[in-house]
């Protein structure tokens, strides 16, 4: 009985396929993504175009063994045995240096009186813009674009750290040239890979990323001139 069927299914299938594509309209119908899924969609494709970090920490994670712990203390240790409320606000930073990339953990347990978002550029390379579109913010993140007509860029991205949230971030750090700079109060690491330069800090209860196209030395006057809160 099987080989029968088997047999019937090998004869008609053919016919039954044909038959069904060709109900089918011969193009396909266009369904329109909401805007804001869209301007999600293309950040996500710019993130994986242009920085290799995220491959890197995906196919070096499993080799975790190889990794060094490193406890990192803040920059400005003198102020937190001064001042007690600004002992209260301190983020803890763990970083893990794999074979390929670095890993910052943040945690803290203090609360966050700000918001993240608040923020205004008070310095900005020759011609570049902010592109309103892509700006994002919530309760803990926030994230701008920049750009110009020749292709360079540059993104920021804050995040909020307190009692209820924690940050983790990856940076390709592998034949990387690699710079410590002063940014107000904390120490930032800076990094530069072909075309790719990255600047990293953390201040008050928020984590700062600057990372684009441009030198190194524009992202580090994009950061001085950062006003926070306005």
């Amino acid at each position: 009985m099987r080989d029968e069927l088997d047999e019937l299914l090998d004869r008609y299938a053919p016919e039954a396929g044909e038959l069904w594509l060709s109900t089918l309209p011969e193009q396909a119908p266009v369904h329109e993504f909401p805007p804001k899924f869209r301007r999600k969609v293309e950040k996500l494709l710019r993130r994986q175009r242009r920085s290799p970090a995220v491959n890197a920490a995906l196919r070096y994670a499993r080799r975790a063994a190889a990794f060094v712990l490193v406890f990192l203390t803040l920059s400005f240790s003198c102020l937190m045995a001064a001042d007690a409320a600004f002992r209260e606000r301190v983020i803890r930073a763990v970083m893990e240096v794999f074979q390929d990339f670095t890993e910052f953990t943040y945690t803290s347990d203090s609360p966050a009186l700000e918001e993240p978002g608040n923020l205004v550029f008070t310095y900005l390379p020759k011609g570049m813009e902010e592109i309103e579109a892509y700006r994002e913010d919530d309760e803990i993140h926030a994230y701008f674009y920049f750009d110009r007509d020749n292709g360079d860029f540059f993104t920021l991205e804050q995040i909020k750290v307190d009692e209820n949230t924690n940050s983790q971030r990856f940076f390709d750090t592998e034949d990387a040239n690699v710079t410590m700079v002063q940014i107000r109060n904390s120490e930032a690491i800076g990094t530069e890979k072909g075309s790719n330069c990255t600047l990293h800090w953390t201040e008050g209860n928020f984590v700062y990323t600057l990372s684009g196209t441009i030198p190194l030395d524009e992202l580090i006057m994009v950061a001085k001139g950062i006003q926070i809160g306005g």
